[in-house]
């Protein structure tokens, strides 16, 4: 009892507690913060030999780290509202950059990053299994969806009994990386709301994804506008 309760005084970083946060570092992690970095209304585990890096004037607001891995924040950079997990896995966030996504999640060792001055908004999530890269200048609107994974496998129903059983009540537990491809969104792109690139996806420079759009496999050249699954036309 003794040993646990010292454990957990030592892990916590009590300081953040003045700004209304819980950052709690395990034995062999490491917090490395800029100056005029601030954490505020948040909760903050960094697991043995995972790191959090994080820039000059960067603002974590009312946000969920769950890191096992590596996370990176560039100068600058505002983070704000939403859930960002690494189980395990590794996120670059570059400068100058916004997220008031609901969801970043990386799993199985994949890697996600996020280029310079890209905005990503409201409901929006980016699940990475294997690798994600986004430019710089992105706008990625309300509600988008850019996964590089299935997210699930398509189990026997007997495993599916034993996983559902195993780590009841957490239903959906994978126990190996479902099918992936990468990702790659270029620069200066904008992502309209309620759009889904999924895996295997690629998009070039200044490429403008329409309202509710779904591209999955595909590869659109730069300069270009995909307004549905069927018509792609130049801007």
């Amino acid at each position: 009892m003794k040993g646990r309760f010292l454990r957990f005084f030592s892990e916590n970083k009590w300081k953040y507690r003045l700004h209304r946060s819980r950052v709690r570092v395990a034995a062999g992690g490491s917090i490395a913060a800029g100056r005029a970095c601030r954490i505020v209304c948040s909760n903050v585990f960094i697991e043995n030999g995972s790191s959090l890096i994080i820039g000059d004037n960067v603002v974590i607001d009312h946000c969920e780290l769950y890191i096992k891995g590596s996370v990176t924040i560039g100068d600058n950079t505002i983070l704000k509202g939403g859930s960002y997990i690494l189980e395990p896995g590794e996120l670059a966030v570059g400068h100058h950059c916004k997220s008031t996504a609901k969801r970043l999640w990386v799993r199985f060792g994949g890697r996600l990053t996020i280029g310079d001055y890209t905005n990503i908004n409201d409901d929006s999530e980016i699940r990475c299994d294997q690798e994600v890269a986004i430019g710089r200048y992105n706008q990625i609107s309300y509600n988008v969806r850019i996964w590089d994974t299935n997210t699930h496998n398509v189990y026997p129903a007997q495993e599916r009994r034993i996983i559902a059983e195993t780590y009841w009540p957490y239903f959906g537990k994978e126990t190996r990386r479902p099918v992936t491809k990468p990702v790659s969104v270029g620069d200066d792109c904008w992502i309209g709301e309620n759009a889904a690139i999924l895996k295997g996806s690629t998009l070039g420079n200044e490429v403008v994804v329409g309202y509710g759009t779904l591209i999955c496999g595909q590869t659109v050249e730069a300069g270009k506008m995909v307004v549905s699954r069927q018509e792609l036309r130049i801007i």
